[in-house]
């Protein structure tokens, strides 16, 4: 009887000196704040598991304390007792709260004290800061173990917990707190803590900048005219004096008998016997009266020779060889009366005949 009494009392005593194995000694903020779970004392150390001093500010989070009023949403600890959630919203929140990520997550750490804190461990958020109502996360990164035991001691773990996308903080004094509660399932737990953060910092986008207004564009001067070149002058073509001189008389084939050709030759500067001038007419010129000279030696020479200059003026010989008879027989009759004179006449009516102008 005395033997089942003692045994009683022995697992009274273990149930009310249970050890708390698990402690929140760390919340990471993305903003770069950095804080503890409620109840945590930073003084506390870490590189043992007996009960005290190291066991003394793990929480023990139970939810038939919670729904009898024994405890808080948060739990209690060895040292502090029931961890305040109004009050320890309001510490937090005065000395800077972590934030989450921008995809929601809240990085913690766990110190594992001995076997029982060991993991997993599930996480869920009260966005009003109250504990009232806890809403599941995903956990990214777990504490390692199996059934809440390992063989882990004086270790700390990451964890991370992600919120589900538009959860927003509301809570605490400045109305953006949450509580995020994270607790393994130890038998004698379970053991963990709360978290107090905000939500993710949200950069407001750079502020609309004005586009650089463009200078006006300098004037620009204006060109002066270049002056055109001028038109080269063609200096005038003085015309080529005309030579008034007669073309030069081919020479001249032998008339009649005569066996030696006439060389053409400028004619001498002789001077004509007088000569009364000629009247001027403006039909064509009529060849000058001759002064009455002596007789021809031939009697009827003077009526041959005007003769033959009408027929030439009117152009009634029929060939060449008719206009070289006549031609011939004029010469004859002047070369009897005087050989300078035959020459003069000759060359004369050759010229003329070969121009065309017949008188």
């Amino acid at each position: 009887m005395r033997s089942a009494q003692a045994l009683i009392t022995l697992f009274a005593a273990l149930a009310t000196s249970v050890h708390g194995h698990g402690a929140m000694v760390a919340v990471t903020g993305a903003n770069g704040v950095t804080a503890m779970g409620m109840g945590v004392d930073p003084s506390t150390p870490r590189d043992g598991t007996r009960r005290n001093p190291f066991q003394q500010d793990s929480s023990i989070i139970r939810d038939e304390e919670i729904a009898s009023g024994e405890a808080g949403p948060c739990g209690r600890t060895l040292a502090g007792g029931v961890n305040n959630v109004a009050s320890g919203v309001e510490i937090a929140s005065s000395a800077g709260l972590p934030s989450m990520s921008t995809t929601g997550q809240v990085s913690m750490t766990i110190h594992q004290v001995n076997g029982d804190g060991a993991g997993p461990y599930t996480c869920a958020i009260s966005t009003d800061a109250t504990g009232t109502n806890f809403v599941p996360m995903t956990i990214i990164t777990n504490v390692p173990g199996q059934n809440s035991r390992s063989r882990a001691r004086a270790t700390a773990f990451p964890l991370v917990a992600q919120a589900a996308p538009g959860t927003a903080c509301t809570g605490g004094p400045n109305g953006d707190a949450c509580i995020v509660r994270c607790r393994n399932d130890a038998n004698a737990g379970p053991f963990g803590g709360c978290a107090v953060v905000t939500g993710a910092e949200v950069t407001p986008p750079p502020a609309a900048v004005a586009p650089p207004v463009a200078a006006a564009p300098a004037p620009v001067a204006p060109v002066a005219p270049v002056p055109a070149s001028p038109a080269p002058v063609t200096a005038p073509v003085t015309p080529a004096p005309v030579d008034a001189a007669q073309p030069p008389v081919a020479p001249v084939a032998p008339v009649g008998n005569e066996t030696a050709p006439v060389a053409p030759v400028a004619p001498a500067p002789v001077a004509p016997a007088p000569v009364a001038p000629a009247p001027v007419a403006a039909a064509p010129v009529s060849p000058a009266p001759v002064a009455a000279a002596p007789a021809f030696p031939v009697p009827g020479v003077a009526d041959v020779i005007p003769a033959s200059l009408k027929v030439l003026a009117a152009e009634a010989a029929e060939s060449d060889e008719e206009k070289r008879s006549l031609i011939d027989s004029v010469a004859k009759l002047f070369a009897k009366r005087d050989h300078s004179r035959k020459r003069m006449v000759g060359s004369r009516i050759i010229g003329l005949e070969r121009r065309g102008q017949w008188i």
